[in-house]
């Protein structure tokens, strides 16, 4: 086909549209508002999972740990600042490389004015390695940048609530220690902040060498170094290169998809004869809540689907009836020399005008809804605090997902519709003329 030609067909199909506008209403109705709620629902998804993935870098330290030992109960005696400089001629120039000591803190507690609250980690961090973590909380009261000095902690909004306390305070942290004797410390809130997630409803951020003296270690004591890239939401696809390169320079476990295969090993009744190190990958850390993340994706691909199928099936049907109706105007076609191939490109040209208009519309109250919806505080909702942004949804758009879910949707309607008119551009022009609509 000629530019001249496809230029004339390009106008036959807008005068078509524009003359038939009531009946091809319908038709852009189910195609704009398909198109909505399937963008809507990977845009919500995908913010869901990156909100995730967010809260989870800031409680695992970043997109990789590192840690070893002998077994559960006897860590490596490690000298941190050895370690620091082996891993930085694995990991480029970019990463950052964070010490903590986290402890299971199900034994521990912290006291308030005759008040107290159990807690379910402690991690032992050095505040100042750990800005660009930090600085990713929402805090209610306070900031990190305040904390730095022994004793100082930052504590989440629900155990500030539970205990009555605000930025400033002091209180009191029992902790059984490694030798299963009771310690207490006094500690200084510098900042509390808003998580009521898995990762941070009693989850406390300390100094880490005031823990390791309270817990009866030397202050230099560490139990994992956590690895970052900047902006990463989760890089771990270099993970089988890594472990590579560790491998000729620490004894390693193997690579495991799931943190719980290392720990199971070191808390097994025969425990290494050395120290033995892992590189868990922030996707291994995840394996409790992944099948969440693998159910939303799920649920998310079958409403798409559903609504793809509902939206060719919706306009094929449709057009079926508006070619029949448009019969003698065909046969006047065909009686005045118009081909078939010059017919089913203005029926293209007229079904991709609507889907790109549908698509385009579709795409406009996607995000208009995605932006209405960060409005909308769903903070109060238990446990789904994960999946928010400051308390609320953060739908992530990916223009990537637009154009395909435009090509899908073209691609399916436009094969419909071309097998829905196949018989009708297939009659004569004596039929066709002499049909009454």
């Amino acid at each position: 086909m000629t530019y001249e030609g496809f230029k004339q067909n390009v106008m036959m199909a807008r005068r078509s549209i524009v003359y038939r506008h009531r009946q091809y209403a319908s038709l852009f109705a189910v195609c704009i508002i398909g198109i909505c709620v399937s963008l809507f629902g990977i845009f919500l998804v995908r913010g869901m999972v990156q909100s995730l993935r967010g809260k989870a870098r800031i409680y695992y330290g970043g997109d990789y740990v590192f840690m070893g030992g002998v077994d559960e109960a006897n860590f490596q005696q490690f000298e941190p600042e050895l370690i620091v400089d082996k891993l930085k001629t694995v990991f480029d120039k970019n990463a950052k490389i964070s010490i903590r000591f986290d402890k299971d803190a199900r034994n521990a507690s912290l006291y308030y004015n005759g008040k107290s609250s159990l807690l379910k980690t402690i991690k032992g961090i050095d505040f100042s390695d750990e800005e660009d973590l930090l600085s990713e909380f929402n805090y209610t009261s306070g900031s990190y940048k305040n904390a730095g000095e022994a004793g100082d902690v930052l504590i989440s909004e629900n155990i500030a609530r539970q205990l009555g306390i605000k930025v400033g305070d002091t209180i009191s942290l029992m902790i059984e220690d490694y030798n299963d004797f009771l310690n207490t410390t006094q500690c200084t809130v510098k900042a509390v902040f808003l998580d009521s997630s898995v990762f941070g409803m009693y989850t406390v951020y300390m100094d880490r060498k005031s823990l390791n003296k309270v817990y009866g270690f030397p202050e230099s004591q560490a139990d994992r170094f956590c690895i970052r890239f900047p902006g990463s939401t989760g890089r771990v696809r270099e993970a089988q290169a890594l472990q590579t390169k560790l491998e000729g320079l620490f004894k390693m476990h193997e690579l495991v998809k799931d943190k719980d295969s290392y720990y199971d090993d070191m808390k097994s009744d025969e425990p290494f004869s050395e120290s033995i190190f892992a590189l868990i990958p922030l996707t291994a850390n995840l394996q409790e809540v992944q099948f969440l993340i693998d159910a939303m994706r799920t649920i998310s691909l079958f409403v798409i689907v559903i609504l793809v199928t509902i939206i060719a099936a919706g306009i094929s049907s449709t057009y079926r009836v508006l070619i029949m109706k448009r019969i003698t105007e065909i046969g006047t076609y065909k009686a005045i020399g118009m081909t078939r191939r010059r017919l089913i490109g203005m029926i293209t040209q007229e079904v991709l005008i609507m889907i790109l208009a549908g698509c385009a519309g579709g795409f406009i109250l996607a995000v208009l809804i995605s932006y209405l919806s960060g409005f909308i505080d769903l903070s109060f909702i238990p446990a789904f605090d994960m999946f928010l942004t400051n308390g609320r949804l953060n739908p992530d758009i990916s223009l990537l997902h637009v154009a395909v879910i435009g090509i899908v949707v073209g691609v399916t309607t436009l094969l419909s519709v071309l097998f829905s008119v196949r018989n009708a551009l297939a009659i004569s022009p004596a039929q066709a003329l002499a049909v009454t609509e």
